[in-house]
């Protein structure tokens, strides 16, 4: 696996969304392979330090404290900034991410430098919403694990990937630009970023043997 930069917006609800989140990545086996940068928009002092608490002897994890709030698109083109890895993968806040899955999603963009990937997910408004009956986060993530069982080999083009997980090389992003902040604190630049990718000839592949957890509406 090559290294990845992975770059995240933060915004107060640090149990429920960073803390659980970072988590993941921490447990990964992939992390010592991870670059991982957040940038916090202005979620106040006590926030700020409960990430650093976290964080702390951790050389591949850097915290940017903006001074104003940015909003999402702000936030992650601040997050660009930093990133120095071959593939970047844009990663919500309230995200729970199963060990191995951003390894794979990586090494589709190894073999496919033109795609575009997203796993599958619980909760989006996208083709990549699969149908979950659990209502804790481990019922959720163990019926994804199911279903990406039964999705070995399946890579599916879409028209638009949800920004809670999508990954891309650094080249393709350079080339597509960074988020467009004109909408607002966060509303339809995943779908501008999309659409302009798809103009410029970039593949934008849900792959459905990867399923990454999303609480939605975190950031």
């Amino acid at each position: 696996m090559k290294p990845i930069s992975i770059l995240q917006v933060s915004y107060k609800n640090f149990e429920t969304t960073t803390e659980p989140c970072l988590k993941s990545l921490f447990e990964s086996d992939e992390f010592s392979d991870m670059e991982i940068v957040i940038v916090d928009n202005v979620s106040g002092d006590e926030t700020i330090r409960k990430i650093k608490g976290l964080i702390a002897g951790k050389q591949n994890v850097k915290l940017i404290a903006n001074q104003t709030n940015r909003g999402f698109p702000g936030g992650a083109n601040d997050a660009i900034k930093h990133a120095s890895c071959e593939h970047v993968f844009f990663l919500d806040i309230d995200t729970v991410v199963p060990s191995g899955a951003l390894r794979k999603l990586s090494s589709f963009l190894n073999k496919n430098p033109n795609w575009i990937v997203g796993p599958v997910t619980n909760q989006t408004g996208s083709e990549q919403k699969i149908f979950t009956q659990g209502s804790e986060t481990k019922e959720i993530l163990q019926e994804g694990l199911e279903w990406t069982r039964h999705a070995v080999g399946s890579q599916i083009q879409v028209k638009q990937l949800d920004f809670c997980c999508i990954g891309m090389t650094k080249k393709a992003l350079e080339q597509i630009g960074p988020l467009e902040e004109g909408f607002g604190l966060g509303y339809y630049e995943d779908t501008d970023f999309c659409h302009r990718a798809g103009k410029m000839g970039f593949e934008l592949m849900m792959i459905e043997e990867v399923f990454v957890y999303h609480k939605g509406g975190g950031t």
